[in-house]
């Protein structure tokens, strides 16, 4: 990464615009491709952490998400423009230890838009929710992108399915357009590459990995129909299918293993009686049982919804929830004027006009805290008739100060205008 003074942040050949995110292990920047005459491509830069470059099995792992972008084109699935690495800083310019391959970059499609997570998050703010129409054409493309994945094959023609491993809303890229693109494939499995497994470590996001990963047994394209199906049932029923903080550790994990949601024939009887039986075939939890394929949840809802409709539903949230976050970033209404509060300044000055002693010191707690102390509350008399205050004496009469009138003079004091005296006699 190079900056020189006064220029701008470059990353190989792309110009920095702004940073996008940091997760555990990488930089997401926004950046820009520049061209001959002008041209110029909005792309996302992945850049591994630095710290992390001298670790072999992180560094892996992002070449490996690398790998698993590079055997994927479909338009549902965020593109990979590029990969390369930074070499490291020469001795004595600045060089910091770094691995010899320096730091690696993954150059991104940039998807101008919210993430499901987000949209639902803006709609929920707004009033509103994804209609079931917009919902279905959501999922199939996320089941269009698995399905794609799932049915990769090698250089000789060989299957050799991508299991992405993390399907959740927050992976869902929903642009501006709804052209919906399934992205991130940071833990994704690909066959054909070596894997390293660490003990105790479950790879996926809580609430959506099948009951298979939880309990760390081995994972397959299944794992993948059945977390995008709890998107699906999550987005019909309006509801989270686990709710994070709401039990321990221990059993929120056991109910991920052996999960008993609510029917979609209770919740939601007006659904498309061929989509609640493809979800409630994808939500199998044993694995061996879980039949249905990525492919089949495609038809499955294409045949309820036509993508077009589908897609003109969607676009249609999105344009509600980007009016109003344009209302809420540009328009946003001047706070109302605060009423003036009693300020310290105000007390200050009464207490010393009525000759009050400050308020004093908070008393430590024995815990190292302090608690302020209070001023004794007098309670107020009950009520009744009040007997009316004594006459005060003359001497004691509150009257405003008077000027005294000024003694008369003498005459030999008064003031009389010089008079001229009379010119003698020539």
């Amino acid at each position: 990464m190079t900056k020189a003074e006064g220029t701008e942040e470059k990353i190989g050949g792309y110009r920095v615009v702004r940073r996008l995110a940091t997760g555990g292990t990488s930089d997401v920047l926004l950046a820009k491709a520049e061209g001959p005459l002008g041209f110029e491509r909005t792309v996302v830069l992945k850049v591994l952490l630095s710290q992390f470059q001298e670790d072999d099995g992180i560094a892996r792992m992002f070449a490996r998400e690398a790998s698993a972008y590079a055997r994927l084109a479909h338009p549902a699935i965020v593109r990979l423009f590029d990969f390369f690495a930074i070499p490291s800083s020469p001795a004595g310019q600045g060089a910091r230890p770094e691995s010899r391959a320096g730091q690696l970059v993954m150059v991104l499609e940039h998807v101008d838009g919210p993430s499901l997570s987000r949209l639902k998050s803006m709609l929920k703010a707004a009033g509103k929710h994804l209609d079931d129409r917009a919902a279905f054409f959501v999922m199939s493309r996320v089941f269009d992108a698995l399905a794609a994945a799932h049915a990769t094959v090698d250089d000789g023609g060989v299957p050799a399915p991508v299991i992405h491993r993390d399907v959740n809303p927050s992976n869902v890229l929903v642009p501006w357009d709804g052209e919906v693109k399934l992205a991130d494939f940071g833990v994704a499995k690909v066959t054909g590459l070596e894997h390293h497994s660490v003990a105790g470590m479950i790879k996926g996001t809580y609430g959506y990995m099948a009951p298979e990963q939880v309990k760390g047994e081995n994972v397959t394209p299944r794992a993948d129909v059945y977390a995008a199906a709890i998107i699906l049932w999550e987005l019909l029923t309006k509801r989270k299918a686990f709710q994070r903080g709401a039990l321990p550790e221990i059993d929120a994990l056991r109910a991920m293993a052996e999960p008993r949601l609510p029917s979609i024939d209770t919740l939601r009887p007006d659904v498309d009686k061929n989509v609640r039986e493809a979800l409630k075939r994808a939500l199998e939890p044993r694995a061996e049982r879980r039949t249905i394929t990525a492919e089949e949840m495609v038809a499955v809802l294409g045949a309820v919804v036509p993508a077009d409709e589908g897609r003109e539903r969607l676009v249609a949230a999105l344009e509600l929830v980007r009016k109003d976050s344009r209302a809420a970033a540009v328009a946003e209404p001047p706070a109302p004027p605060r009423e003036p509060p009693l300020r310290p300044s105000a007390t200050q000055k009464a207490v010393t006009q009525l000759g009050l002693a400050p308020p004093p010191p908070p008393v430590p707690k024995p815990g190292g805290a302090s608690v302020p102390r209070m001023p004794a509350v007098v309670p107020a008399a009950p009520a009744g008739p009040r007997t009316p205050e004594p006459p005060r004496a003359a001497s004691q009469a509150k009257m405003p100060a008077a000027t005294p009138p000024e003694p008369p003079r003498a005459a030999s004091q008064a003031k009389m205008p010089a008079a001229t005296p009379p010119e003698p006699p020539r």
